[in-house]
């Protein structure tokens, strides 16, 4: 197999694609011919494009082959040490770092892990999307909770929404009370993006397990976590626990489950937002430690809902000639 050189690199690029994309009706020669091409393109082309696309092919032939159980071979040892110079050579082009990071997790490469955390953990990247975004995706695969604190890292101090976002959909991914806890706190860094909500709605099951635990370190964040549960049918999930700590918890998550049940009222028509305060009422009602939060569901519970009156305009009578 070959390309002429003196094509355009789109088009070349272009014919690699469909060339990976016949790969599973190639014998084995032509397969590793078709590896030697790309190896090729990876190494001579001066064009991003036609290297990106070089790399993405010659990765997914790699991850076929580790999906049947075979070992990489000493030639894709040697692209793996590529792609490992790639993502932390700082004079590359970032699309071509940004591709060779997420080689890197894709083919799951342990010894990439140390690079790619230190990379994520480089302020000067923060809001590199190709670096940060890439790094977080490719870390959560090599090291999953043990990724935690370089992808927090990220969260906490990007100023860029999509690496923001990415960051959160990372932290969905590894699934702990730590990452459930960052979650909340940096919700509010970007009021319009909906990936800490996405995250934490399909963290559902650790929230309500950690909401069953009284006692828990997270049951506060826990508590807080509540409010981002928006699927059909969550909403019946977590009130039950969050009335049980009304009863049975520490005073502070007794405090805090009570404000989220009263939020949680609020968003409803009144008539159905009293008959739920009314609920939180018999279970406070009587403990001194929450008795400012009585006295606020009495008055809300007094309060009357005003229908704007419709005014009476006289129509007009048409007089004849």
């Amino acid at each position: 197999m070959e390309l002429t050189r003196d094509a355009d690199p789109q088009v070349r690029a272009f014919a690699v694609q469909k060339l990976f994309s016949k790969r599973r009706a190639l014998t084995a020669e032509q397969i590793q011919e078709l590896k030697n091409l790309l190896r090729r393109q990876i190494r001579d082309s001066n064009e991003p494009y036609e290297v990106v696309t070089a790399i993405r092919a010659l990765v997914g032939i790699y991850d076929e082959t580790k999906v049947k159980g075979i070992t990489l071979d000493a030639d894709a040892l040697a692209d793996v040490d590529l792609f490992l110079k790639f993502a932390q050579d700082k004079d590359m082009n970032l699309t071509i770092r940004g591709t060779a990071i997420r080689a890197l997790g894709d083919l799951e490469i342990e010894k990439s892990r140390t690079a790619i955390a230190d990379l994520l953990q480089d302020t000067a990247y923060l809001n590199t999307p190709e670096i940060s975004r890439n790094g977080c995706l490719a870390l959560v695969k090599l090291a999953r909770e043990e990724s935690f604190d370089p992808i927090h890292f990220v969260m906490e101090k990007t100023s860029d929404v999509n690496v923001f976002g990415t960051s959160a959909y990372c932290l969905g991914q590894i699934n702990t009370a730590a990452a459930m806890s960052a979650l909340v706190e940096n919700a509010h860094r970007f009021p319009d993006s909906a990936s800490c909500d996405a995250a934490l709605v399909n963290m559902d099951k650790l929230i309500l397990e950690t909401l069953n635990k009284p006692d828990s370190p997270a049951v506060i964040t826990a508590i807080k976590a509540t409010e981002h549960l928006w699927k059909d049918g969550q909403r019946e999930k977590y009130l039950p626990p969050l009335r049980q700590l009304l009863a049975d918890s520490p005073p502070e998550a007794k405090r805090a489950s009570c404000e989220r049940l009263m939020d949680a009222a609020s968003r409803l028509p009144f008539e159905q937002e009293k008959q739920e305060l009314t609920t939180v009422l018999r279970s406070i009602e009587r403990s001194p430690a929450l008795h400012e939060y009585a006295e606020k569901i009495r008055l809300r519970m007094s309060a009357t809902v005003l229908v704007p009156a419709t005014a009476s305009i006289p129509v007009p009578t048409k007089i004849g000639n």
